[in-house]
This record gives C-alpha cells, sequence and structure tokens, in this order.
C-alpha cells in the first residue's frame, strides 16, 4: 500500500474543517437532546408518575417532550447532511481516497 501524501494545508481551507467540527458538535448535542427527551418523555415520567413520586399532572408534558424529542431528531439529521456536504474540503487536503 503507498503512503498517502496530502497537500499542504492553506488559511483557505481551515473555515471548511471547522464548519466539519461544529457540525460534529451539534451532532452530538442534538443526538443526546433527543435521547434525553425520549427518555424522560417514555420512559422516566410515566414510571414516576405510576410510583406516586411525581404528581399526575406533569405527565400532560409527556407529549410536549415527545414533540421535542422529534424535533431535535430532525434538527439532528439535517446537521448530519449538512456535515456530509462540507467534506469535501477533505477530499481537497487528500485528493487520492482510500480504495
Amino acid at each position: 500500500m503507498e503512503p498517502i501524501d496530502p497537500k499542504t494545508i492553506t488559511g483557505l481551507d481551515w473555515p471548511g474543517f471547522q464548519a466539519l467540527v461544529t457540525f460534529l458538535w451539534l451532532l452530538v448535542i442534538f443526538n443526546v437532546g433527543f435521547a434525553g427527551a425520549m427518555l424522560f418523555g417514555q420512559g422516566v415520567i410515566p414510571s414516576l408518575i405510576t410510583t406516586g413520586h411525581l404528581p399526575r399532572g406533569l405527565g400532560n408534558y409527556r407529549p410536549l417532550l415527545i414533540l421535542l424529542g422529534f424535533l431535535s431528531l430532525a434538527v439532528a439529521v439535517f446537521v448530519l447532511l449538512n456535515w456530509f456536504g462540507s467534506l469535501p474540503v477533505v477530499y481537497e487536503i487528500y485528493p487520492t481516497r482510500l480504495q
């Protein structure tokens, strides 16, 4: 296997790398938001209401949490698609793709 020879990274390449890293952080944040909202909306709140540790009135907020979770998932998919769109900066640095 021949070594990969990257081209020199210039100042024009750094905003592309910044976008890649920003999209990855946003993806992590919105995925954790989706998981947390669904966990509380489907698991924790109903369980605590059933055992009597939370008042029944808090059960009214479950649909809002589930909606917030799905909204977070939709934003995470949008961020992931934008991340794929910003990958060409990597292919400019490494013109030879691995096979």
